[in-house]
Order: structure tokens, then C-alpha cells, then sequence
């Protein structure tokens, strides 16, 4: 176990940016190395007749060198220094005029051919011969050779050079390679930095920034990542904003629970006991409430929790959830007015209780925002939307309304309005965030629209279910 651990610590780590370069050298390095090789093998046919034919345009320019007169001949000595070729001049009967070779071999000429000779002591010699008409019966012959070892010469400096250039070449390639990789991967390691920063609680507002001209799978993946890093910013903060109003909402109950058993202890009166106890009691079911909706509205989030369904009628929900709240709206002189919520059936899939409990939270808020004297009204229509129909509510009321800066806000865990708040101290501010998980569980949506001092609307939409009689 050891020893792994030993070999685990010496494995080799290589950065993004030094992979990509480096399959991108080797990629380069094996296509140019290929090429090269190419070229070579190539070239050795191209050299081969790039020498054969610069052998003949130097021996037919020899003829140049040669100046006739009544039947005689001059050769210019110059003839004979040709750089790399070797000239000699024969009469007609292959007598050696003039010039030097070093080769050893000795042929019968050929007219305007070139051949590939061996001296007999391990050297190939390119060989032309060119007759040249001085006159009528009187010829002259001339030889021109040059040794194929050029070629080798050429070909080992050709492959000096190519291999320069491809060493200078792999350089350059790295380098821009890396550059290139380094520009490439910078969201990459600007996104690594910032999640380091996330894992340490640093600062959850960082954001990756990157060209507005760039378009490709870094982007994607950095708004990706800048939109999940949103969303556990907001997360965190909602989180937080939870502990301290589940702190809130606790710390009253709790501190009356410990003051008033401190002084049901400190006197002997029955009666006083008994009373303490009824207030404690009362403070312990609050809480015991409070636990039972957070546990409530956990499984509205928990997709894996079952929530049982069944074919229901949807007007009929409305029309018990608007009855429940009638003594309530009652007290503040409040009028319910329904439409929508007459004979017709609306048919759906869904949890009767949950569905009854989303209605009468929307309810039971319009009552809490609503004026004094004021209206509620309450609806219920049919829509086919995006070729589906859906069951559609409302519910609106004419009191306090919401601020626009707050609209956000109201499906949130335990948010209330500070002027509602100071009215309803038996509220917790979870009533519409657990009819918003309600909803949501149905695969409905819920949303809200309100102007300050004019009332609020709430609208939901379910998916409805065709019932064929």
C-alpha cells in the first residue's frame, strides 16, 4: 500500500496548456518529418536528371570552344576547366585529343546519350559524348563525365538543411504552439483560480470574462460555469437569509418558553403553573407548525420523494379553499367573488390536499395584503397552450400591493412585507414559497404581477387532463 503511494507521488502531471502543445508539436513534427522524407525520396530522381541534363547543355556549349577552318580545328583551352565535369576530346578514330579524367574505363561512344558508368574501382561516373562534324570524313569526339558522387553530396547537405530547418521549425511550433495553448486555456485557468476561491469561501462574486468577439466551447463552458456560479451565489445567500430567519422565527417562541417555565419554577401557584404551561404549549405547537411546513416544502423540493396523484376535480378544490378562508376574510370585512367556478368539471392529475393547501395559502395572502372593506377575486378558466391544455387560476386582490424591488422575493422562504409582518404576527412567510412548490411539483408555474397600492395577482397554470365521458 505504501509503495503505491510512493509511485503515485512521482507520477508525472502535465498542465492542459503543455498536453495541447505537445500533440500539437508531435502532430507537426511527424507531418513535416513525413514531408521531408517525401522531398527526399523525390529529389533523388530529380537531381539524377537535374545532372544528366546540366551535363549535356555543358558539353554541346563545349562546341562553342571550338572554331574550324579549311577543314582544320582549334580547341580553346578553356574547354577543359568546366566546373565539376571533365571534358576530353577524341578524333574519329578515339584517339585522345586533349583533357583529363580521373576514371579508369574505357567505352565506345555513343552519340548525344547519357549513360551511368562504373571505373571498375567502386565509382559511377555520369558519361555524354557529342560528335562534332568538322567535315566531309573528318569528326571529332566529345566526352564529357562527372561523378555521381554529387549527388550524395547534394542529398547529405539537402538533408542537413532540411533537418535545421525542421529543428527550427519544431521550436517555432512549440513556442507558438504554447502560445497559442497558454491564450486558449486562460478561461480555463481564470475559471480553476475562481472555483479555489469558491472552495475557500473568498468570493462568490467572481466571474469569468472573456472576449466579446469570442465564440466557441470555452465560452459556452464559462457561461456555463458563470451562470452555476450565480446560482450558488444566490444559493448561499438564500441559505443564509434561511438560518436567520429560521433563527428569527425561533428565538421568540423559545426565549417566552424559557422566561415563562423560569417563573412557573420560582412560584408555587397552581393556577399560575397551569397558565405558564398553556402559553408554553402554545409556543411548542407554533414551532412544531414551523417545523412541519420546512418539512413539508423539503419534499416539495425532493423530486425523488412520491407524492400520490389521482384524477381530480380542480373547481371543486377552488371552491373548498374559498370556503376555508371565508371567516378569516369575514373579520376584515373582505368580499370573495368568484368566476369560473360554476357546474363544469375541470379535470387534472394532482394531490387533492397539496392542491387544496396551494389555493389556500394564495388565499389566505391576499387576505393578509388586502385593505380593510376590500375585494378578492378568485378565477378559473381553460387554456391550450403550446398545443396543450392547461388549467388556469387567479387570484387578485385590491389591497396593499408589492414593490417592484421585492416581486423577486415573495416565493422566497420566510419573506414578508415589514408593514404585513407588523399585522400578522402568527404568519411565518412561507405560505407562497410552499404554493410555489405545490405548483412546481404539478409541473405548473406560478407568477405573480403587482403595483404598490393598487393589489396584487397571482396566476397559476396546471396541466389539465381531457376526461372523454
Amino acid at each position: 500500500m505504501s509503495g503505491t503511494r510512493h509511485a503515485e507521488s512521482f507520477k508525472f502531471h502535465m498542465s492542459l496548456k503543455g498536453k495541447l502543445t505537445l500533440y500539437y508539436g508531435i502532430f507537426m513534427l511527424l507531418l513535416s518529418g513525413t514531408f521531408c522524407a517525401a522531398l527526399l525520396w523525390e529529389i533523388d530522381d530529380t537531381l539524377s536528371d537535374f545532372m544528366r541534363q546540366m551535363l549535356v547543355d555543358d558539353v554541346e556549349k563545349c562546341v562553342e570552344n571550338i572554331y574550324v577552318d579549311n577543314d582544320e580545328y582549334y580547341i580553346d583551352q578553356k574547354i577543359f576547366f568546366l566546373d565539376d565535369i571533365n571534358v576530353m576530346i577524341y578524333d574519329q578514330d578515339g584517339n585522345k585529343i586533349g583533357g583529363e579524367y580521373e576514371g579508369n574505363f574505357s567505352l565506345d561512344f555513343q552519340d548525344q546519350e547519357v549513360r551511368v558508368v562504373d571505373d571498375g574501382e567502386g565509382h559511377s561516373w555520369f558519361l555524354y559524348d557529342y560528335m562534332f562534324h568538322v567535315s566531309e570524313g573528318n569528326n571529332i569526339w566529345i566526352r564529357g563525365v562527372t561523378s555521381t558522387s554529387i549527388l550524395g553530396k547534394t542529398r547529405t547537405r539537402m538533408i542537413y538543411e532540411a533537418l535545421v530547418l525542421l529543428a527550427i521549425g519544431a521550436l517555432t511550433v512549440y513556442v507558438g504552439g504554447y502560445l497559442i495553448a497558454a491564450h486558449t486555456c486562460r478561461p480555463l485557468t481564470q475559471m480553476n483560480r475562481i472555483i479555489k476561491n469558491i472552495f475557500r469561501g473568498k468570493d462568490l462574486s467572481k466571474r469569468v470574462t472573456l472576449n466579446v468577439k469570442q465564440h466557441d466551447e470555452i465560452r459556452d463552458l464559462a457561461d456555463a460555469f458563470n451562470e452555476m456560479a450565480e446560482r450558488l451565489l444566490q444559493s448561499f445567500e438564500k441559505e443564509r437569509r434561511f438560518a436567520s430567519d429560521v433563527s428569527h422565527e425561533l428565538r421568540t417562541p423559545l426565549s417566552v418558553i424559557l422566561s415563562e417555565t423560569d417563573w412557573a419554577l420560582s412560584v408555587g401557584d397552581r393556577a399560575e403553573q397551569e397558565r405558564v404551561l398553556r402559553i408554553v404549549r402554545q409556543k411548542a405547537e407554533r414551532m412544531s407548525d414551523l417545523v412541519n411546513i420546512l418539512l413539508l416544502i423539503s419534499r416539495m423540493e425532493n423530486e425523488e420523494v412520491n407524492v400520490p396523484m389521482e384524477l381530480l376535480d380542480f373547481r371543486k378544490v377552488m371552491q373548498m379553499a374559498a370556503e376555508s378562508v371565508e371567516t378569516k376574510a369575514a373579520k376584515r370585512h373582505i368580499q370573495i367573488h368568484t368566476e369560473g367556478l360554476g357546474d363544469d368539471s375541470v379535470w387534472l392529475y394532482g394531490n387533492e390536499i397539496l392542491l387544496f393547501q396551494m389555493v389556500q395559502n394564495l388565499l389566505t395572502n391576499a387576505i393578509c395584503y388586502g385593505k380593510d372593506f376590500g375585494n378578492i377575486w378568485i378565477s378559473l378558466w381553460t387554456e391550450t397552450g403550446e398545443g396543450h391544455p392547461e388549467v388556469c387560476g387567479a387570484v387578485r386582490d385590491d389591497g396593499i400591493g408589492i414593490a417592484p424591488d421585492n416581486l423577486q422575493k415573495v416565493f422566497d422562504r420566510f419573506f414578508r412585507v415589514d408593514v404585513v409582518r407588523n399585522q400578522d404576527k402568527d404568519g411565518y412567510g412561507l405560505g407562497l414559497c410552499m404554493a410555489y412548490r405545490i405548483c412546481r411539483r404539478h409541473s405548473g408555474e406560478l407568477t405573480v404581477q403587482s403595483e404598490l397600492d393598487q393589489g396584487s395577482e397571482f396566476v397559476f397554470r396546471l396541466p389539465a387532463q381531457e376526461v372523454v365521458s
